[in-house]
């Protein structure tokens, strides 16, 4: 790597830094965010098994407590969600080096996305050229998704990460040749990619492929063994723990409710996504722009029939295809809607950012290579801002609220119906969180009180009832005093009890 191109990645990570370390306190942990943390400490998903019904004396169970939490490898066996491990491992280790704390957390993915960004300048520069590299970076600094993912303690990041790795140790071979440590860089690679988030197949699958289409017969064969390698190591390390996991995939367990989706406009909304995909690893596409955005569904196309003139584009292609297309057949055949959550193809992304420049190099004039491009990340740039202003109330602010006014003659309940009882839990994921001082006692429940909970809630100075709905479906009789609604983070009622 020559002079020229450290400085044009010091400026890249420069913006890129700039972009993702403002303001990376603010908001609070999301629920995902939340679980995120409590698995990395090892004990699963604590927050699931909380004793229903029953009244839980002081203080509360702390899901985050790391000083006398089991040793990190619990956190591979321990996994009750629906991904693979290792960036719940890295988040634990990450932990015990530089201590917890939404900010220090958050760290894990900034670091993972800036490097996410210098080795896709790497593959492109060597595949498609210096100013592709340099255009390519800069979108994926810029674009709005990555700055989000990257602002959140959550997989997506290093997802990417390990990812680009493998495409990086595989432009590597088919530049420079195959030898044993490219061949090792790509196999642990492609493990690590396996092992951080399940949605990468089509990505693997993709690089397999062009892996095949494009390699001479010894590198083929010898990249062919890697990603076996990595398959049977990831089905041995992991395959028996995955197998647990297998309830939780169903489309109607808490978790992944929220992505059934059905009627006669599933297909419909289905086909809208995957045209909008593209744009959407730039920024949301705006009403305004949606036109605009739906004509880069070219991206899909344009470079297989431009191969002879540019074979580079191939592997950006097949990698755009490769990550769409799995999701297009799941959500078809599941009746679910993936695609409507960015997360999901974020994979897509990398290539993106490469083929709206490269496919400019192409233009019979030179300043259009480069206009199309800085256009494009401008556009990046002025709808970064949406980041910092998300549509959820800061989860922090019901703890502090609340946590001020508890004392330890009150009673907690944390009250959810049926499908909502999720919800519950998640209340007490944010009250554990942010109010590690309350010493009250506390019940989770899924019908009226009764029983040792009735009793302390009539003893009681007031009872905390949070809820999704009206709270005094678990409380009747008692009296409202004060009732907050926090968006993000449901609603909190500060109720009296019965006049004795």
């Amino acid at each position: 790597m020559r002079a020229v191109d450290l400085v044009l990645i010091v400026v890249v990570l420069s913006i890129a830094a700039a972009v993702r370390l403002s303001w990376l306190g603010s908001p609070g942990y999301s629920v995902d965010e939340l679980w995120t943390a409590e698995l990395a400490v090892g004990r699963g998903s604590t927050h699931l098994h909380l004793p229903l019904n029953v009244l839980v004396p002081p203080p509360p169970p702390d899901l985050f407590r790391i000083s006398d939490a089991p040793p990190w490898w619990h956190v591979w066996t321990h996994m009750e969600c629906t991904h693979p491990p290792l960036y719940f491992v890295a988040l634990r280790l990450w932990i015990a080096a530089f201590g917890q704390g939404d900010v220090t957390e958050r760290m894990l993915s900034v670091v993972c996305s800036m490097l996410a960004i210098a080795l896709l300048y790497d593959a492109a520069r060597l595949h498609n050229g210096r100013a592709v590299a340099f255009w390519a970076a800069t979108l994926m600094a810029l674009a709005q998704p990555q700055i989000d993912l990257s602002r959140q303690t959550r997989n997506y990041a290093m997802l990417e990460l390990t990812a680009l790795a493998a495409i990086d140790a595989l432009v590597r071979i088919e530049h420079f040749g195959i030898n044993g440590r490219r061949c090792i860089a790509l196999t642990a690679a492609v493990l690590a990619t396996l092992l951080t988030h399940y949605f990468c197949i089509g990505a693997v699958g993709a690089m397999g492929l062009y892996a095949m289409i494009r390699l001479p017969g010894r590198a083929r064969s010898r990249v062919f063994i890697a990603f076996i390698i990595a398959g049977i190591v990831f089905a041995i390390g992991w395959g028996p723990f995955m197998w647990r996991q297998r309830a939780l995939f169903a489309t109607d367990d808490t978790a992944t409710r929220f992505l059934q989706e059905s009627g006669p406009q599933h297909l419909w909304l289905t086909l809208q996504r995957v045209t909008l995909i593209p744009a959407a690893m730039l920024a949301k596409p705006r009403l305004a722009m949606v036109v605009v955005s739906s004509g880069m569904v070219v991206l899909y196309v344009l470079p297989l029939l431009l191969l002879r003139r540019r074979p580079d584009l191939l592997l950006w292609c097949v990698l755009l295809i490769g990550v769409v297309a799995p999701l297009v057949l799941l959500d078809l055949a599941r009746g679910t809607g993936h695609l409507a959550f960015v997360r999901y193809p974020l994979l897509a992304g990398p290539a993106v950012y490469v083929l709206v420049p490269g496919l400019m190099t192409i233009a019979p004039t030179r300043w259009v290579c480069h206009a199309i491009p800085a256009a494009a990340a401008i556009a990046c740039a002025l709808a970064a801002p949406d980041v910092y202003h998300p549509r959820q109330t800061d989860t922090r602010l019901m703890a502090a609220e609340m946590g001020s006014r508890i004392r330890a003659e009150d009673l907690l309940v944390f009250g959810g119906e049926g499908n909502h009882l999720w919800e519950a839990q998640a209340q007490y994921m944010m009250l554990s969180r942010y109010q590690r001082s309350i010493r009250s006692p506390m019940a989770l429940v899924d019908r009226p009180v009764d029983g040792q909970v009735l009793d302390r809630a009539r003893r009681s100075r007031y009872v905390f009832a949070f809820s999704v709905g009206n709270p005094l479906q678990f409380l009747p009789g008692f009296r409202l005093v004060d009732s907050r609604l926090y968006v993000g983070g449901g609603g909190c009622a500060q109720l009296a009890p019965p006049a004795r």
